[in-house]
């Protein structure tokens, strides 16, 4: 699996080198090579711990979604993010990065709405940061290996890309 939750309260955050934000491996050599997806810890919203990690083997792809519930395209988007879900769980990874300073705000949606894939807390906006994000919803398709192959705003957008990766 391409990301765990682990059963702990407290968080692990990576003791590596920092990582460059996603723009500025972008800007590196953008024609050269594709970024890789920065790793991160963190909790969800239910209060787990989790590692994103892309790059494991014979994983799936994975759609980041980072969101807020003041977001209102965000908002109009979670009908379609839980079908996508419940038609490709077996093919996809979803993960939402919740952007909301107060955590309660995005666990209010996910409770309401029913949300069937993790939601990971990112208030501070660490995440959001190294994958240069500048407003939601920002969705961005990270492959098995952990190559970025694609960032949108839409999620319309998001799905005609995966649709064209079909083999």
């Amino acid at each position: 699996m391409i990301f765990s939750l682990r059963k702990t309260v407290s968080v692990a955050l990576l003791a590596s080198t920092a990582i460059l934000p996603l723009s500025t491996a972008l800007s590196a050599n953008a024609a050269e090579a594709t970024p890789v997806a920065p790793v991160f810890s963190g909790e969800t919203l239910r209060g787990e711990a989790l590692d994103f990690k892309p790059g494991a083997p014979h994983d799936k792809p994975t759609l980041l979604v980072f969101w807020a519930s003041w977001c209102r395209i965000c908002m109009a988007e979670v009908p379609r993010l839980k079908e996508l879900h419940a038609e490709r769980s077996d093919s996809l990874n979803i993960l939402g990065i919740n952007l909301d300073k107060t955590p309660a705000n995005g666990l209010n949606v996910v409770q309401k709405r029913q949300l069937p894939y993790p939601s990971i807390k990112d208030g501070d906006l660490r995440i959001a940061d190294q994958y240069d994000v500048h407003g939601t919803p920002t969705l961005y398709v990270i492959s098995p290996s952990g190559e970025v192959l694609y960032q949108s705003n839409r999620l319309h957008r998001a799905i005609k890309f995966l649709d064209s990766q079909k083999t």
